[in-house]
């Protein structure tokens, strides 16, 4: 019994503890980064004891939308302490657990064991060789294999102030990582270009500087392009709904202001036509009017003195014609019982009076009517017409002019505020559109519409940019300029599209030249008018098609020519082996034009359209400029020979690293930039030897609002930037 008993939890134990192949999978991967020399019973035993907690390899991520960023600027130097290259990228993402502080060190991988390095720091013999000296160090680790926290604790063990992460995958950007339990030290997960790129120069031992500081909180989203069409379309309903809207109520208006005008005007006339068949008498002496207990005129109330003339309307009510004439003009009724002496001279039947005054009267009438008592007379040529006047009731008051003024001003506020509440309406709508297009462009732009991120890593590039200038004289100088909105990688994306070609060493003797000649310590093409104004390339990555047109230009008035600017965009849409706004190379221009015969026609023919269009063939007699031959060199280490070619050449067409371009405001560029990846095509016009620090003069397609009026200007003699790498030059 107790044998089977046993047999049985060996069963149990057994089926507790078997792996699918999935499963002995990752174990394997789990120990392939160790040496197959320190493999024994007790690793594999620890990796497969902990196979549940590696089989949720770095999937202990916060799952919340709301992160911090982290702002990475790394500065590679050379074994002489030059600076080559420098990144400057919002890319990191904190963990969750990790301090949210600045943190400065250079980049060291984890070291090889038997030949073989463990880049994701999971191999429990993982270790790091520290230079002496190094006081603060970053450990630069690959995503994978194990979890976060095992990673850090490693790199932590060896008093690593940081650890760069990098992705495993390009398809995903960064996440979160969840790390409890690992202290002070700072974790950040980069993008995996930046981690290759980091490692690139790291396996090149070259030295990595790099600074990780507190970026923007995210989420960040762009404005991708469902978002702006949204936006675009529902903007343009809103404004077609609210001018259809206010057109409409205007039109209404100004038919309702012309309708109220032309009736105006036509009661105007017929008053003016009833007005002159109403009798009109004199008062005499013995009149009625002229008693004393005769009641007054009720328009101004006033006595009847002899000789007055008043007015009798077909009502029989008597007024002084002087008083009621107005008054018949403006309201058409009599000012005593209302009567329209339109409908009853038989002049406009038909036709409302519409008078407001009247009507508030005839209402005030009607509320008071016990208290109005209204005398009607016959009327002869031989006896007058005697009125009592309207009275409030409880009194013998007379209603003033005052008080008629008052019931006209009240009904004019009326008016008033209607209009006022009119153009609440318009204003309200208006105020709401407004209100609901900030909302669907917030939404469209993932709560980030403004450039707050963006200004904030510009800031910070530029102070790091200008780090040097208190040890370099001449140093150039980095600010706000109109790329400053950008990012690194919007920046990239859009302005540096060049591409360089492999080019053969440039050798002095192969080509008749020994260098035995004067040249100047100081040329400039400009000087000799060879040189066209700067052009802005904008939103379309053509540098390489610009510089190689430029260069053109140049050489022909070298040649003894006139000046002739010619058509980039000609060069855009047909060169062969280019992709338009979207790059090309200027090499494989030359070689195009110089095999094709190919002409570039005037600007003014083939205007410049920011765009790759479709390539417009001219007649084979056209006229135009053709290249008749080029050449293409390394003058790397030759750059006082590449000075001398210059002269004798023309302008220069090169490729350069511009990446720290972006906020250029001028100076001598000396550092910040390599030789490695070039990216930019530019021309050199000219140079100068004769300062403390010798310089070339380089043209760029950014506008004049860029650098010095649209020029830059590099060291000679280092290959800064690679402007000696690859260099070319045209012949017509």
């Amino acid at each position: 019994m107790k044998g089977e008993e046993v047999e049985k939890k060996e069963e149990k134990h057994t089926a507790r503890e078997a792996f699918t192949p999935e499963q002995i999978s990752v174990v394997l991967s789990r120990l392939s980064g160790c040496p197959s020399a320190f493999l024994c019973v007790p690793d594999v035993d620890m990796a497969v004891r902990s196979l549940w907690r590696t089989d949720k390899t770095d999937k202990t991520v916060v799952n919340k939308e709301e992160y911090l960023s982290a702002i990475i600027n790394a500065t590679v130097q050379d074994s002489k302490g030059n600076t080559k290259r420098v990144i400057s990228k919002e890319d990191g993402r904190y963990g969750q657990n990790s301090p949210k502080t600045e943190v400065t060190g250079i980049i060291i991988t984890p070291a090889a064991v038997n030949g073989v390095v463990d880049m994701q720091g999971c191999c429990p013999y993982t270790r790091f060789i520290i230079p002496p000296k190094t006081t603060h160090w970053i450990a630069l680790l690959q995503r994978g294999k194990c979890m976060f926290k095992e990673k850090i604790l490693k790199a932590a063990a060896f008093n690593a102030s940081a650890v760069l992460i990098y992705n495993n995958s390009s398809k995903e950007d960064t996440v979160t990582m969840a790390h409890e339990g690992t202290g002070d030290t700072v974790a950040v997960m980069i993008t995996e270009s930046l981690g290759k790129d980091l490692l690139y120069f790291v396996e090149k031992n070259e030295t990595v500087w790099v600074s990780v500081s507190v970026g923007s909180r995210g989420p960040v989203k762009n404005l991708n392009r469902g978002s702006l069409v949204f936006v675009s379309i529902s903007f343009i309903v809103l404004m077609i709904i609210s001018s259809a809207w206010l057109i409409f109520y205007f039109i209404q208006k100004i038919r309702d202001t012309n309708a109220r005008d032309r009736s105006q005007r036509r009661l105007g006339d017929a008053a003016k036509k009833a007005i002159s068949k109403l009798t009109t008498r004199t008062v005499k002496r013995g009149d009625k009017e002229t008693e004393p207990d005769f009641n007054h005129c009720a328009v101004c109330i006033e006595g009847y003195q002899l000789n007055d003339v008043v007015r009798i309307l077909p009502c029989k009510h008597v007024f002084h014609k002087m008083c009621v004439d107005p008054w018949l003009n403006e309201h058409c009724t009599c000012p005593m019982c209302k009567l329209n002496i339109l409908k009853a001279l038989g002049i406009m039947p038909n036709l409302q009076c519409v008078d407001n005054v009247a009507f508030d009267m005839e209402r005030m009438t009607r509320t008071h009517s016990s208290s109005q008592r209204v005398a009607l007379m016959d009327v002869s040529s031989e006896t007058s017409v005697s009125v009592e006047p309207l009275t409030r009731s409880g009194s013998s008051q007379l209603l003033s002019e005052s008080e008629l003024t008052h019931t006209h001003t009240h009904r004019s506020g009326e008016i008033n505020i209607a209009v006022t509440k009119e153009w609440f309406i318009v204003g309200s709508f208006a105020v709401l559109s407004v209100l609901t297009l900030c909302y669907m462009i917030i939404r469209a732009t993932g709560n980030n519409y403004d450039n707050t991120a963006s200004e904030l890593d510009s800031i910070k590039r530029q102070i790091f940019l200008n780090s040097h200038r208190k040890d370099l004289r001449h140093s150039a100088v980095y600010g706000v300029n109109q790329f400053s909105i950008l990012s690194s990688q919007q920046f990239k994306d859009l302005y540096l599209r060049a591409r360089r070609e492999k080019v053969p060493r440039y050798k002095p003797s192969q080509h008749g030249h020994f260098g035995t000649s004067p040249y100047p310590r100081k040329f400039d093409w400009r000087d000799r008018r060879a040189v066209g104004p700067v052009h802005d390339q904008r939103s379309c990555g053509g540098c390489w098609a610009f510089s190689v047109v430029s260069a053109v230009e140049s050489v022909r008035v070298k040649d003894g020519g006139t000046f002739q600017e010619l058509s980039v965009q000609q060069v855009v849409d047909c060169a062969y082996k280019s992709q338009g706004c979207d790059g090309g190379s200027p090499v494989s221009t030359l070689a195009w034009l110089k095999q094709s015969g190919e002409k570039l026609v005037n600007e003014t023919e083939y205007p410049y359209e920011e765009k790759t269009g479709v390539c417009r063939v001219f007649p084979r007699g056209h006229g135009g400029v053709a290249v008749k031959d080029y050449a293409a060199f390394d003058f790397s280490g030759q750059e006082e020979e590449m000075s001398r070619r210059l002269v004798d050449w023309g302008p220069l067409v090169v490729i350069v690293d511009a990446m720290s371009w972006q906020d250029y405001q001028g100076g001598i560029i000396q550092h910040h930039c390599s030789a490695e990846h070039a990216n930019h095509a530019v021309i050199i016009t000219g140079y100068d030897t004769t300062g403390e620090v010798p310089f070339w003069i380089v043209r760029n397609s950014w506008g004049t609002a860029w650098g010095d009026e649209g020029y830059a200007y590099i060291k000679m003699g280092e290959n800064i930037c690679g402007v000696a790498d690859s260099v070319a030059a045209v012949f017509l």
